[in-house]
């Protein structure tokens, strides 16, 4: 097992199998868009970084969650749902209409992601709310308001972001309406939906903060992909949007993404050699 996955649980390591394999995927991706062929969000589109950027984002979220043994049951709810949507987001690059590359790596990629859909379909269905460990998430999304430092073009969101989210914590079991990016679940299932994405949020946050300090790398330190990752999941709690403008951080997952594919580094925090 990896050493940035603490928790030996099967489910956990399935989870993490399953991880590897989107992260081969958006590999694979980024080789097609980089052949600008007919059909396809080449690197050169907005379209074709922001897909990139938000699915590399989304596995950064999933990391996190898989990280430490108190956000396992959150990771159990959410990181198959989460890779679901990148499994989806992916199949634009290898769909029928893209011809096949010089050694069939479109064919390859589609039973890669069909595999791995049906993976994902065995890992789902937790419908009870996993526990949320109010004091700790708490603890993180306060600090958050005044961890960014205020040169950063991130730092007003990520503080009206933190207030939000702390206003979620604290009313997380409401009455779920039609919001969020899965409104229409049972509402045992939306509950636990919800739950799991404030530990996502407090998950990250966590690794932010540490990363500051222990800077594995200037990439994880630097704010820009945690807005990314909470950006993308106020979008799914379905809150009121967060007050101000929010900094669009797709060109720097973007860069971190083809750069970690040239030097051939993984999809985790450290951006492990592969």
């Amino acid at each position: 097992m990896r050493p940035d996955v603490l928790t030996p649980a099967p489910q956990v390591r399935a989870l993490t199998a399953a991880l590897d394999g989107a992260e081969a995927a958006l590999r694979r991706a980024v080789a097609v868009a980089a052949r600008r062929g007919p059909g396809v969000r080449h690197l050169g589109s907005r379209s074709g970084r922001r897909t990139l950027a938000g699915v590399f984002l989304d596995l950064l979220c999933c990391h996190c969650l898989l990280r430490d043994p108190w956000s396992a049951p959150a990771a159990s709810r959410l990181v198959p749902e989460l890779l679901r949507q990148s499994a989806e987001e992916l199949g634009l690059y290898f769909g029928p209409h893209v011809p096949d590359g010089p050694n069939g790596d479109s064919a390859a990629a589609r039973e890669q992601l069909r595999l791995l859909v049906v993976e994902l379909a065995r890992l789902s269905g937790e419908e009870d709310p996993c526990p949320l460990d109010r004091e700790r998430l708490g603890a993180a999304l306060t600090q958050l308001g005044s961890a960014a430092p205020d040169s950063t073009p991130c730092a007003a969101w990520l503080r009206s972001a933190a207030r939000l989210l702390l206003t979620e914590l604290a009313s997380p079991d409401e009455e779920f309406g039609p919001r969020g990016s899965f409104p229409y679940r049972r509402p045992a299932r939306a509950l636990a939906e919800r739950r799991a994405l404030v530990v996502a949020a407090g998950a990250c946050t966590e690794t932010w903060l540490t990363a500051r300090t222990d800077a594995p790398s200037a990439f994880v330190a630097d704010p820009a992909w945690l807005t990314g990752v909470l950006q993308r999941t106020v979008v799914r709690l379905g809150t009121a949007p967060v007050p101000g403008r929010a900094p669009d951080v797709t060109a720097t997952a973007a860069a971190e993404v083809l750069e970690r594919c040239a030097q051939g580094r993984r999809f985790d925090l450290p951006g492990t050699p592969l």
